[in-house]
């Protein structure tokens, strides 16, 4: 395993059998360069009882970062953002070349490590902002997972284990949706509730769906409206435990959605009144539209004598 040494914690200690997943992130718009390991039992880390061990290095300090203006043509600037890029180089290197390392010691001694054996990444060209907890982060797709590494609680949720996703309040008069991820272990009654993550940008919901539908093995569905999670898992408990939640008929031998696909209803119904508004208004005719025009003129006539005879009276 790992032993981590520090001069004002002492030593740590890693097994790699209580490794589930084991990520690197590079520093690119970052501040930090991280190992994180999402650990299958939780540890004591000083008095807290965690499931996450992350290890960083600062390549550039949070308080230098913040509001500074550089003027690109003070040489001095130019030689500290060469010196930031050098650093970054190197420390990605290290910590990429320190990973390669663990992964071949484990293969060649046969030591387990994560789930095929390897670190995982994230991939930035899917990432999308979203709030998952209490505070707007950027969540990236990993091979293996959906991640947020820099910001603490760090937020991992591993796709295997994910039964179903559903989008909420989708619409095209909303400029954000939430998504919703429903675990397999969630599928028993009083085993917690779906973990929703909120105020994602709705020109982010076509990549996602995309990302979703490539993985091939994860069910979605979306809807206008935000569901009580609580009584949506009760429903789902009661149809299990009648056996007729992967049915497409009830116990009366009535027709119903199969699985998840009771979720979609709301946006079927929703595209059927638009369609309806859609027909309602063709069916509109021209002879109707000419009847209202010769109205409208009439009550235009009407109104100029109506003002004209008011304007008398005034006389």
């Amino acid at each position: 395993g790992f032993r981590f040494r520090s001069n004002r914690a002492g030593t740590f200690d890693l097994i790699f059998a209580n490794i589930k997943h084991f990520f690197f992130q590079e520093c690119k718009k970052e501040l930090t360069v991280l190992i994180h390991f999402r650990l299958k039992n939780p540890v004591m880390v000083g008095r807290t009882k965690t499931y996450d061990v992350q290890f960083y290095t600062e390549v550039v300090e949070a308080s230098s970062s913040l509001d500074r203006r550089r003027d690109m043509r003070d040489p001095d600037e130019q030689n500290e953002e060469r010196r930031e890029r050098i650093l970054k180089k190197r420390l990605n290197k290290t910590f990429r070349d320190f990973c390669v390392r663990v992964v071949g010691y484990c293969r060649d001694n046969d030591q387990p490590l994560g789930v095929d054996g390897d670190f995982d990444m994230p991939y930035r060209k899917l990432a999308f902002e979203g709030v998952p907890y209490k505070e707007m982060v950027t969540l990236t797709p990993t091979v293996h997972c959906l991640v947020n590494l820099t910001e603490s609680p760090a937020f991992v949720v591993t796709l295997d284990e994910i039964e179903h996703i559903h989008f909420e309040r989708v619409s095209n008069r909303t400029r954000a949706f939430d998504m919703v991820i429903i675990l397999k272990s969630q599928m028993q009654p009083n085993s917690g509730v779906p973990q929703r993550i909120t105020n994602i940008p709705m020109e982010r919901l076509e990549m996602i769906r995309q990302w979703l539908y490539d993985k091939g093995d994860i069910t979605f569905t979306a809807g206008t409206s935000a569901f009580n999670w609580k009584n949506i898992m009760e429903s789902v408990y009661d149809q299990l435990d009648g056996g007729i939640f992967w049915k497409s008929v009830d116990e009366t031998g009535e027709k119903k959605d199969l699985g998840w696909n009771f979720l979609n209803l709301e946006g079927d119904e929703e595209v059927e009144d638009e369609e309806q508004d859609e027909a309602s208004e063709s069916d509109f005719s021209d002879d109707d539209a000419a009847a209202a025009e010769s109205s409208s003129d009439d009550e235009d006539d009407w109104d100029v004598d109506a003002e004209s005879s008011s304007g008398d009276e005034e006389v």
